[in-house]
């Protein structure tokens, strides 16, 4: 294995897909991932960490490991999200569970 790979032991253990409702909120108060979301289409507001974003069709964020994260969808428009939870490390031997802890 090339010794200058980022994350070489590296796993991703879902990926999910989520299409709100007008005026939805969801939370999770710490994600135990490094978190890429991509909104597929629509537009609303994610808070990561107390930081705002605004999210329209196109966009995406790679966020931090261990992050807190609410969604808040537009009114008129709501976004529909894909995301992909990756562990930087996990060690070879370790039982692989396809959940993350929220």
């Amino acid at each position: 294995m090339n010794q200058n790979t980022v994350w070489p032991d590296s796993i991703i253990l879902m990926a999910n897909f989520r299409a709100f409702n007008s005026g939805e909120i969801f939370k999770h108060s710490q994600v135990q991932s490094r978190f890429f979301i991509w909104c597929k289409s629509g537009h609303g507001r994610i808070t990561v960490n107390n930081q705002d974003f605004n999210l329209n069709a196109g966009d995406y964020l790679f966020l931090p490991w261990r992050h807190q994260i609410s969604y808040h969808a537009s009114d008129d428009n709501p976004f529909a999200i894909n995301c992909i939870h990756i562990i930087p490390h996990y060690p070879e031997n370790r039982k692989v569970l396809f959940r993350i802890y929220h």
